[in-house]
């Protein structure tokens, strides 16, 4: 018989906060979710199915969650921040003493 393995419709993260609480509470049932979190966090409950474990549940510091507006960056912000990347590449690249190439050269 085929381990029980859930579906994507079934995969799930809910993030929950009151305002009385310093940590958010995340239930995740999505295995790249529960990887990350993993690294640095402590799960707190352990849902099984099967013997696999197929949810986990994490207590998270307040800091560690920031909800903001998406930012907008322009065009001419974008290509600036690249010409700023790539002489910030240079200088590194001389400071080791290996030679780079010049901006706008080829890629």
């Amino acid at each position: 018989m085929k381990a029980y393995s859930l579906t994507r419709e079934e995969r799930e993260t809910i993030l929950n906060r009151s305002e009385a609480e310093t940590t958010w509470n995340l239930y995740t049932s999505s295995p790249a979710v529960m990887r990350r979190l993993d690294k640095w966090a402590k799960a707190t409950e352990v849902g099984r199915m099967e013997g696999r474990i197929v949810s986990k549940t994490y207590d998270l510091p307040k800091a560690c969650i920031s909800i903001h507006r998406p930012r907008k960056v322009t065009n001419g912000v974008r290509a600036a921040s690249v010409l700023r990347m790539k002489k910030m590449a240079m200088e590194q690249k001389a400071a080791r003493g290996t030679p780079g190439e010049e901006p706008g050269g080829p890629s």
